[in-house]
């Protein structure tokens, strides 16, 4: 079975405001927030301390796979995640759509607070159950992810 975490910006929207609201979720005051360019999510994947990661990409798709370092044919076995870029078009400094398949909630989150000082706030949302996490950079990985636990 596959899940996915989505990503995506604050939105100035508001039905995405009350949405979030439901789930106790108050953004920032003038928090503004975009997703980032290919370069930036490469950039903060060679500074994860302990994970490797790998690219693949081709005309219309971008993908990374991030592995705990000393899991070699075993990857699935220590802390793992993909990145799956669905708007891939070779530009690497535009902005693109991306999402986490499976993984490691952790991995995602610390991930996410590692993009945020650059993207600002992100909210990402587990597909199989709909509750948001708003991440910003004083975010508590470890805390975060029992939010999908329960």
């Amino acid at each position: 079975m596959s899940f996915f975490y989505v990503v995506t910006p604050l939105l100035e929207d508001e039905a995405f405001t009350r949405w979030l609201d439901e789930f106790g979720i108050i953004p920032p005051p003038g928090a503004t927030s975009r997703l980032p360019t290919i370069r930036e999510l490469c950039s903060i994947l060679e500074q994860l301390e302990g994970f490797s990661f790998e690219v693949s990409k081709g005309s219309t798709h971008w993908d990374a796979d991030i592995f705990e370092c000393g899991q070699p044919g075993k990857r699935e076995s220590g802390e793992y995640t993909t990145i799956w870029v669905s708007n891939y078009e070779g530009n690497e400094e535009s902005p693109v759509d991306f999402c986490f398949r499976k993984g490691s909630a952790r991995l995602v989150l610390l991930i996410l607070r590692h993009l945020t000082p650059l993207c600002g706030p992100l909210v990402i949302v587990l597909d199989t159950c709909c509750i948001p996490i708003l991440v910003t950079p004083e975010t508590d990985v470890d805390r975060a992810q029992h939010v999908w636990d329960a």
